[in-house]
């Protein structure tokens, strides 16, 4: 089967982009990202392939190069597996306020203050996926739920309904229950994956009560009994999907 001209072009670019990019090229492309007759996230795309290539870091693509995906505010980004720093990353972030969705799996130099960061300033933000970013630790779900209890700031993840910490493997039991039991959000999370994490039988019981609208819910390597497993699944299983 033979790739559309478009993916086989953006597939070139990703090979050598620091030779085909240069100022007068990237502003051109960010004409064609400010009409809405460009039909596909060209920015994002173009990530993914030089990611995928190996070649994606800071200084290959500037922050507002992401600020327009075909004529609109930008609402999803993935920096997936990619090396880009912290620092890099929350410049992109300032560039997109009506971000909904982001996923940062796999991102190893991100750390906690990304992290924060993401979630104090994506005030629209439904979907987040960290999935397998070992720099998160304790300190990360403590900010969130300082920033919720504060009576000064808007609570952060506000509209959350789908968290992804697969692998994030540095976060404690006693944090991660205290986050389930006390997180505002945590009865309308629609999706919840802690696969590789401290879980533990009182993790999953405040699970099966908080977590009222689940329908999909990782726990790969969890220490959990299988009493505590079968309570679970007879109080929301029926609401999950196989």
């Amino acid at each position: 089967e033979i790739a559309p001209l478009r993916t086989m072009c953006l597939k070139m670019l990703a090979k050598d982009p620091t030779s085909f990019f240069n100022t007068t090229s990237l502003s051109r492309m960010m004409e064609m990202m400010q009409s809405d007759k460009v039909i596909y996230d060209m920015a994002q795309e173009l990530v993914n392939y030089i990611t995928e290539a190996g070649r994606f870091s800071d200084d290959i693509l500037p922050p507002n190069f992401f600020e327009i995906s075909q004529g609109i505010p930008r609402k999803t980004l993935s920096f997936a597996n990619s090396k880009v720093s912290s620092a890099y990353i929350c410049r992109v972030i300032d560039k997109c306020p009506m971000i909904e969705v982001v996923d940062m799996s796999g991102c190893l130099r991100a750390d906690n203050t990304t992290f924060m960061y993401i979630v104090d300033n994506c005030k629209h933000l439904k979907s987040l996926s960290l999935r397998n970013c070992r720099k998160i630790t304790d300190e990360f779900l403590e900010h969130i739920l300082s920033q919720c209890a504060s009576t000064t700031n808007q609570a952060p993840l506000s509209q959350l309904e789908s968290l992804n910490m697969g692998g994030t493997i540095n976060i404690s039991s006693s944090v991660l229950n205290k986050f389930f039991n006390t997180f505002p959000r945590i009865s309308y999370l629609t999706f919840l994956n802690i696969s590789g994490q401290e879980v533990n039988d009182e993790t999953l019981n405040t699970i099966k009560i908080k977590c009222s609208s689940l329908a999909q819910l990782g726990l790969g390597y969890a220490d959990i009994s299988e009493s505590a497993l079968r309570q679970c699944l007879t109080a929301i299983g029926p609401q999950l999907e196989i």
